[in-house]
């Protein structure tokens, strides 16, 4: 069973998938420094939101009104946690800031809102 999202839910995932690709130079700065177990982990979570593009679509602007996401529940599961715990964090940090805070708050709410469907999608699929 495919897990479909509508276009609002894809945007707001897509904001938060874009703005944690900005940090793929750690990944390198890992590598030159030989710490190649942060390096591995690096590139398991820049693997797992490039894939999760490959179903978003990689442009910022998308003329459909649904997307499929065909990553393994296990996968899905992984990146979805990820970006629960990074959002939780991000949520309460600019709640108190001014009035950009706020939005990136309310940004990053859209998101938790869009993956939380996706893991209850997720719990009723048979687990492939």
């Amino acid at each position: 069973m495919a897990i479909t999202i509508n276009r609002e839910q894809r945007d707001a995932i897509y904001f938060e998938v874009a703005l944690d690709l900005d940090g793929i130079g750690d990944l390198a700065i890992a590598m030159s420094k030989a710490d190649y177990a942060t390096a591995r982990r690096y590139r398991q979570r820049f693997e797992d939101d490039m894939r999760l593009l490959d179903d978003l679509g990689w442009e910022r602007e998308q003329n459909r009104d649904e997307f499929d996401l065909t990553m393994s529940t296990p996968d899905l599961a992984r990146v979805i946690g990820y970006f629960n715990r990074l959002l939780g964090s991000s949520v309460q940090a600019h709640l108190s800031e001014p009035e950009e805070g706020r939005r990136h708050a309310a940004q990053s709410l859209a998101a938790q809102t869009a993956l939380a469907s996706v893991l209850a999608q997720a719990a009723q699929t048979d687990g492939s």
